[in-house]
């Protein structure tokens, strides 16, 4: 039981962190025309179009993963359901919080309402993606690398392989130096 109330307020965690991050944006009385926020926006466009391209080079990562012994244990465990639903929303939040930067620089040079609603929400929505894309990035990180150790653990060579391996390198650089001075005179 316990278990299952920490499960739910993790999942919990990305939602609550980005809307306390509207209300103290509220309640400090925080507006659009704030010093250093064109910086703060051309930095978080393009840390998130790095964290695009991060996500879209893990999906395949993890498509090529398929048949591996960590990916058929996620599955029967059914936590590779889970572990979808959060690539997902992380993949969603990136793309929301890169259309909401981009129309945010654009329509800081248009007082209004409008402009002062759109960055509310814009700051819930950057608390939500640095929350969300943490545990992401945390998950995938950890999944790979178990992935690839469980490899390299089975694979391993012994000693002695390894000195063979050494000695055939060896044997066979030896020969393609005698060829290339064979070739040169």
């Amino acid at each position: 039981m316990l278990d299952d109330i920490v499960d739910k307020g993790i999942k919990a965690l990305p939602g609550i962190v980005g809307i306390l991050g509207t209300i103290l944006v509220i309640a400090f009385n925080i507006d659009y025309k704030i010093r250093g926020l064109e910086e703060v926006l051309n930095s978080v466009i393009t840390f998130d179009s790095i964290t695009i391209g991060l996500y879209g080079a893990f999906y395949g990562v993890i498509a090529s993963m398929s048949d591996s012994k960590v990916f058929k244990t996620l599955k029967k465990e059914g936590v590779l359901e889970d572990f979808n639903n959060l690539l997902s929303c992380s993949l969603k939040s990136s793309f929301i919080l890169l259309i909401s930067s981009i129309f945010l620089q654009l329509m800081r040079h248009y007082p209004c309402e409008m402009t002062q609603l759109l960055f509310d929400l814009w700051v819930g929505v950057l608390f939500f993606f640095m929350v969300i894309t943490y545990r992401s990035i945390t998950i995938l990180l950890k999944y790979i690398f178990v992935d690839y150790q469980s490899k390299s653990t089975c694979c391993e060579k012994s000693q002695e392989e390894k000195r063979k391996q050494r000695i055939e390198m060896e044997r066979n650089m030896k020969s393609s130096q005698r060829k290339e001075q064979h070739d040169g005179l």
